[in-house]
Formats: C-alpha cells, sequence, structure tokens
C-alpha cells in the first residue's frame, strides 16, 4: 500500500537526518559535502560569486547547478540544512526501493558506503534515486565523475529535458561558470578503479556487456571516484536479499581496512574499494543465470531482433 511505502520512506528519512546531523556535529564538519553548495547558495543569494573562495583538497568547488540545490538548505544553520539534504535525498531513496510489497532491496543501506555516506553528508542517495526519478537526473550536472555512469544506464527524455533546463537556467544566472569551475578542480583528489593493481579485473564485467548492470559497473569503474561514499551507487546493481546481504557485509571489510590505516592516500582508497566493493559486485554480475537472447540496453532504448528476423532465424 502507498501509505506503508510513505511511512518506510518517511522513516528512513527522519533517521537518516538525525544520524547526518549527529556525525557532523561529532565527527567530521558542519555542512559535510553539502557545505559547497549551501555557501554557494548563500553567495547567489546575496549576489556574491559563489566561486571566490580560497581552494583547496578540503574546498572543491562544484558546478553551478550544486548551488540551486543549496538555496533553500542555506536557510537553515550548516549542519541542519545538509542533514535535511540527506534526509530527503535517503528517504527518495527508499520509497523508491520499495517494490509490490517487497522490501528486500532497503537491506542497501546496511551496505558501508551507505554510512560512509552518511557521515560525509554525500550526495550518492540521490544518485541512486534518480534512477528511479527522471526528474532527478540533472545531478549529473552536479557530480557527473559520479552521475553519469547511473545516467547514461537510466536515460529517459523527461530526464534530458529536465538536465537541459537546469543547465541552462545556470548559464543564465553565471554564464562563465563552466570555464571557472574547470580551472578550480585541479585539487581534486581521485582515483580511477580500473586503474587500481586489481583494477584491469574489472573488465572481465565485457562478458555481459548486454546487462544493463554490468554497462553500469564498467562505466562506473571507469570514472573517476574520491572516497568510499561513491561506490555506494553499485548497490543499483543487486537486486536479491543474497546478492544484497553478501555484498553489503564484505563491503565493511573497508571500514576495518581503514581503521588501522586511517590516514589513506587516494591510491590506497582505490585499492581497498576495487577489492571490497567492486569486485563483490563483479562476482554477483558474473554468477547471475546469463539473459537469453539478443538485447542490447543503453538507458531505457533497447534494441532488440524483430520478429521477423527472430522467426526467419529460428526457421533457418
Amino acid at each position: 500500500m502507498i501509505w506503508k511505502r510513505a511511512l518506510i520512506a518517511l522513516s528512513v528519512s527522519v533517521i537518516s537526518a538525525v544520524l547526518s546531523w549527529f556525525a557532523q556535529v561529532q565527527l567530521t564538519r558542519a555542512g559535510g559535502d553539502l557545505l559547497w553548495a549551501i555557501t554557494a547558495g548563500s553567495d547567489l543569494l546575496a549576489g556574491r560569486d559563489p566561486y571566490g573562495h580560497p581552494i583547496g583538497p578540503h574546498w572543491s568547488p562544484y558546478p553551478l547547478p550544486a548551488a540551486l540545490v543549496g538555496i533553500p538548505f542555506s536557510l537553515f544553520p550548516p549542519a541542519v540544512g545538509a542533514a535535511l539534504f540527506f534526509g530527503i535525498s535517503s528517504g527518495l531513496l527508499a520509497y523508491c526501493l520499495i517494490k509490490k510489497e517487497s522490501y528486500v532491496r532497503l537491506l542497501i543501506f546496511i551496505s558501508m558506503p551507505f554510512w560512509f555516506a552518511l557521515i560525509w553528508t554525500q550526495w550518492s542517495p540521490l544518485i541512486m534515486a534518480s534512477a528511479f526519478i527522471p526528474v532527478l537526473l540533472p545531478i549529473v550536472l552536479i557530480k557527473p565523475q559520479i552521475a553519469l555512469p547511473v545516467g547514461l544506464t537510466h536515460l529517459t527524455r523527461v530526464g534530458v529535458c529536465c538536465c537541459l533546463g537546469v543547465a541552462l537556467l545556470s548559464l543564465i544566472i553565471y554564464p562563465r561558470w563552466p570555464l571557472v569551475w574547470i580551472s578550480q578542480i585541479r585539487e581534486y583528489q581521485r582515483f580511477f578503479p580500473v586503474a587500481t593493481p586489481i583494477g584491469p579485473l574489472l573488465l572481465i564485467a565485457l562478458l555481459r556487456w548486454r546487462d544493463k548492470d554490468a554497462q553500469l559497473f564498467l562505466l562506473a569503474s571507469l570514472f573517476p571516484q574520491r572516497h568510499f561514499y561513491d561506490a555506494f551507487t553499485l548497490w543499483l546493481i543487486p537486486k536479491t536479499a543474497k546478492e544484497i546481504v553478501l555484498t553489503a557485509v564484505f563491503s565493511w571489510g573497508a571500514w576495518f581496512w581503514k581503521a588501522y590505516h586511517p590516514n589513506m592516500a587516494s591510491s590506497e582508497v582505490g585499492l581497498v574499494s576495487t577489492l571490497f566493493f567492486f569486485l563483490p559486485m563483479l562476482c554477483v554480475i558474473l554468477l547471475r543465470p546469463k539473459e537469453s537472447g539478443g538485447e542490447f540496453r543503453l538507458g531505457v532504448l533497447p534494441v532488440q531482433k524483430s520478429k521477423k528476423a527472430s522467426t526467419q532465424s529460428t526457421a533457418a
């Protein structure tokens, strides 16, 4: 029932918001990863340049659409605004994961990358929700390196139109922002999963290249990531309770690794992410029964053999 689905999603939203606020106050910083968007949103409202702040390893600018998202949350103290953002994002994702009275996919919230995202108030839950809600696809404009694999494998006309609309609006507000943003992202710390010492193994997923989950996996392995929270989008891949629980439990190995190696370099973060997040997902993809038929899917536009061609092939 819709009311039950909404109640569960609201519960996830409230719990996530409270825990996010607590993590910001006690463990990280007020605003978490949303701090730039909140600050930039406040700058826009005040007529200031959102790219006028000093940059550094812990203050990397985002594309201007992030500031548009940050505007309503800038009306609150940073910790409260960021907690509300993360709670709403998690609640939307939870609502999307519940399907026909089945709550199995809610188990993805026990994965380690979700809790790492919660601690740092990350965008990954909202990125995952965009796979189900087309109007959220403009998130691709905010974190393209993480959202593009999701967006490209879940394309819709509505989503593309929304992206174009948000991009146009941002250019009207600040025509030069793409050039300014690109000039300021040199401090961005990143790794490419496929380029880690065990990363080439991820290309084995090419054996299932026709599968939509394999396409998402391959794209995610080719795009840059920053830390453990970015890998949460991989949990769009497992569908059954067994797949979700096994990958989620194994993911906590990264937490114990970090506990013994707190000052991890970007290369070590990449190695650990590949080992505990990407390789288990590769196993999920490869161990599934191979789907029959010759279908290639990218986004929502499948290319299939026509019935006539299929009939002729069978007759031959």
